[in-house]
């Protein structure tokens, strides 16, 4: 993204510019409900009745190993 930029300050405003335009879509879609459908992405059922959705694992590329992991993470011991 920088290019050939290499100095301190030509950095700094690159990474200035990327935490502007971050707040600016987040506070976008907290004012705004429809900009939130594009900016927020949905919630994506990756458990249902105690089986994985492998469509949806399929999706957010993870793996059954990374669910299971994500999952004792969180305290849940067995799907």
């Amino acid at each position: 993204m920088a290019g050939g930029d290499t100095t301190v300050t030509e950095g700094l405003i690159l990474v200035c510019t990327i935490a502007g335009w971050n707040w600016l879509f987040d506070w976008s879609a907290f004012r705004f409900p429809a900009i939130a459908r594009f900016v927020d992405p949905p919630a994506l059922l990756l458990v249902r009745d105690g089986r994985p959705v492998m469509e949806n694992l399929d999706k957010q590329n993870l793996s059954m190993e990374e669910l299971q992991r994500q999952l004792r993470q969180q305290g849940v011991d067995d799907i």
